[in-house]
């Protein structure tokens, strides 16, 4: 074993322009494979915080399907405060309305909320691209972001809302939301609970209600323990409620899938092409070899070897180079996703261990397998021939 690995240092350092090159090519298919990967868990990232943080927390209670609302809401929030797993209970109130700024008109999503309670429970409140997030007695709203476009509003400007039970309200615009959510920041209007409630003429009731966890592997747990507390309602965790997320995920899984399929393969075929070179460029030597009584085991060993080197090599370069370029885009997120109305938001990419590994051993057996039919070749090559073509 000590002369294979002998001879197959040898060789590969003899000359260090294709040593370089290969192992290049190795460890760019590495590192743009963890680079990938990198950016679809990013994404992947941030339409699951977008989705928990504003949207539906880690668990959402709704009224089952025959009822508008849910009542006794403040007995149903004392309940869940009781969780030890609970940390923040928001309920919210829906409505619909028109709104109508000068001649600008939309059909708008009334959001109302308590605002001192859905800091707990969601983390909208640093949402707030312009002006200021609402106070529990606020008489003023909030605007999406591309709903204030829309309407070519302004903070400190009047909006007039004419809801479906008749009422017409003028509210003056506090400040933008920019959740990244284009559902959330195309239609809604926020305001205080209180205010909505007195609009619709109810009270102590909620459109649904928003449950924040310590943990999100609690969800499961949480969601039996509410279902134990005998709280009318249907009780939903976030993944329930965000099917379009799983749908966005899966499409992008596959567009990366491929690019890395594509990645693998060139690196694979360069490893391929030159090893035939090596192989061709080295025929005399192997069929000297075989005159002094070389086997054809020895000098598959000898090219076996030297394909596991430069897998080796190629993939500590590659995680180095994924490593390095994955930390330079986490400092500088510069890498934009156009989202409609809110510009783009930076994703930051990714790395998990199990993607290193996985690609690691990914590559370095497409890199094995890429050399073997070179490294045939050199073992079936005939002795006379092989020095007379060398």
């Amino acid at each position: 074993m000590g002369a294979v690995l002998f001879l197959a240092l040898k060789d590969i350092f003899k000359n260090k322009k294709i040593l370089l090159m290969i192992i290049l090519v190795i460890g760019m298919g590495v590192a743009a494979s963890l680079t990938f990967s990198g950016l679809f868990h990013g994404f992947t990232e941030y339409f699951n915080s977008v989705t928990v943080d504003v949207i539906t927390g880690h668990l959402t209670i709704s009224p089952e399907d025959d009822d508008e609302y849910l009542s006794n809401v403040r007995n149903i929030e004392r309940k869940l405060e009781l969780l030890p797993e609970v940390i923040g209970v928001s309920p919210r109130l829906n409505a619909n309305a028109i709104a109508l700024r000068k001649t600008k008109e939309s059909q708008v999503r009334i959001i109302g909320l308590s605002p001192s309670k859905e800091i707990k429970a969601t983390r909208i409140a640093e949402q707030v691209s312009k002006g200021e997030f609402l106070s529990d007695n606020d008489n003023e709203i909030l605007l999406g972001s591309e709903l204030a476009d829309n309407l070519n509003a302004d903070v400190g400007k009047t909006i007039q809302l004419t809801f479906r039970n008749g009422n017409l309200e003028e509210y003056k615009v506090k400040g933008f939301l920019d959740t990244g959510a284009r559902s959330g920041d195309e239609v809604s209007v926020y305001m205080s609970n209180k205010e909505l409630e007195r609009i619709l003429d109810v009270e102590d009731s909620a459109s649904q209600i928003i449950i924040r966890l310590s943990n999100i592997d609690l969800v499961e747990k949480a969601k039996l323990n509410i279902l134990q507390q005998g709280i009318d309602g249907e009780v939903r965790t976030w993944k329930e409620l965000s099917s379009y997320v799983e749908g966005i995920t899966r499409n992008f899984n596959f567009i990366f899938g491929f690019i890395n399929l594509i990645s693998l393969v060139a690196s694979a075929v360069a490893v391929a092409v030159v090893m035939f070179i090596n192989v061709e460029n080295k025929i005399r030597e192997i069929g000297i070899l075989k005159a002094i009584g070389g086997r054809n085991s020895f000098i598959m060993k000898v090219f076996l070897t030297e394909v596991l080197l430069y897998a080796v090599f190629g993939v500590i370069m590659g995680n180095v180079l994924g490593f390095l370029i994955t930390a330079y885009f986490q400092a500088f997120p510069s890498m934009q996703f156009v989202t409609a109305g809110s510009g783009s938001i930076a994703i930051v990419p990714i790395i998990h261990l199990s993607d290193m590994i996985r690609t690691s051993v990914t590559v370095f057996i497409v890199t094995i397998i890429a050399g073997i039919y070179p490294i045939r070749m050199a073992t079936r090559l005939d002795i006379i021939k092989a020095i007379r073509k060398g």
